[in-house]
Order: structure tokens, then C-alpha cells, then sequence
């Protein structure tokens, strides 16, 4: 019986587990449109940019 409640349990994790990789997969997708991006508005004369990011690695990949 506890082998049964025990796969109920580890269910939830397991999905949370695959969207935060999903999460982290298009926001690494997204990183070369927002390098251009961010690119062009510090050529074009914008000397601050505010950039929020939810995982550490799209902020490493923007940091320049």
C-alpha cells in the first residue's frame, strides 16, 4: 500500500521538475533575439537597460 502512495506523491514533482526544464529551454531559445535586441538599443544610444530573466543561465548568456 505505501509503494502505491508513495508513485502518487513523486507524480507532481516529477511534472514540476519537466516544466521548470521546459521553462529553462525557451528562455535559452529566446537568448539570441534578446542579445540582438539588447544590442541594438545600447548602438543605438540607450545607455541602461533593465533586463529581468528567471534562470541564471539566460542571464550569463546575456551578460556581455
Amino acid at each position: 500500500m505505501s509503494h502505491v502512495s508513495q508513485d502518487k506523491t513523486k507524480k507532481p514533482f516529477k511534472r514540476e521538475a519537466l516544466l521548470a526544464n521546459v521553462y529553462k529551454a525557451t528562455g535559452l531559445a529566446k537568448l539570441p533575439g534578446a542579445v540582438e535586441y539588447i544590442g541594438m538599443l545600447l548602438d543605438g544610444g540607450v545607455n541602461k537597460v533593465l533586463v529581468f530573466a528567471h534562470h541564471l543561465d539566460v542571464l550569463d548568456g546575456i551578460y556581455i
